[in-house]
């Protein structure tokens, strides 16, 4: 099992820090481009913040491009 370092110093395993593996669907997929904010070029990170929008989900990033989908209510971490 591996274990990594989470924000307050110590070491969890993914699955005690409630983090998910989500299935990607054709669907979800092939839709990513009616995202209608257009701050980030890049298709595969479009379709992260798309899942992200669609699931409820946060992404845990630092790129700024992706944080300013913050005002079509994606839930940006760090």
């Amino acid at each position: 099992m591996r274990y990594y370092r989470s924000d307050i110093g110590s070491y969890c395993c993914p699955q005690e820090a409630e983090f998910r593996i989500l299935p990607v669907s054709i669907e979800l997929c092939s839709s990513f481009y009616k995202l209608s904010a257009n701050h980030h070029k890049d298709p595969f990170d479009r379709t992260l913040i798309w899942q992200a929008l669609h699931q409820g989900c946060s992404l845990i990033t630092i790129d700024k491009d992706i944080r300013k989908y913050t005002t079509e209510g994606l839930q940006v971490v760090w």
